[in-house]
């Protein structure tokens, strides 16, 4: 067995370091892993995972809050007259660089926009239609398990080949 990181995490500890923290704390609560006894686990300057987390609890309040705020920013949908059976995310995240961005720094940036406004723009459509679809391989890769959503699986596959043949 490989233990690899999920592409894009942001953590500080190998894969194999973290992984044998996880089924230690795990292994110690009957089976169950909970991020409650994660942190809990890893409050010790000496434990494994320890530099994973903000112990600061001005600078982790501040970062709760913002994921409080990504939270409440994600909870909106909304209902368009032309679509009355659809509900859709009010805002939804994508990736713009600095020169869209006045007087911040380099680099590119997450932002919410209207998805009215992601999909009016074709070049933030294309952007917001590739994660779909790596969305959805993702999907395929958590579920391969589960025969029962070949077909689920054959529709992702099918209409992946479709886009990819359209874009280049």
């Amino acid at each position: 067995m490989e233990i690899r990181l999920k592409q894009g995490a942001r953590v500080k500890n190998k894969p194999d370091v973290i992984y044998k923290a996880l089924e230690g704390i795990r292994s110690k609560n009957s089976g169950d892993l909970r991020p409650e006894n994660v942190v809990e686990a890893s409050r010790k300057k000496t434990a494994p995972l320890h530099n994973e987390f903000e112990w600061d609890d001005s600078e982790a309040a501040n970062n709760y809050r913002v994921e409080q705020a990504r939270s409440l920013i994600r909870s909106i949908d909304v209902v368009y007259e032309e679509a009355p059976a659809a509900q859709t995310k009010m805002y939804a995240v994508v990736n713009v660089t600095h020169e869209q961005l006045e007087g911040e720094p380099e680099g590119p940036k997450h932002v919410y926009r209207t998805t009215r406004d992601i999909l009016n723009d074709p070049a933030t459509r294309d952007q917001f239609l590739a994660r779909a679809i790596r969305e959805a391989g993702s999907f395929m890769e958590r579920y391969a398990n589960l025969s029962e959503l070949s077909l689920v699986f054959d529709a992702i596959k099918k209409t992946s080949k479709q886009l990819m043949k359209k874009t280049g």
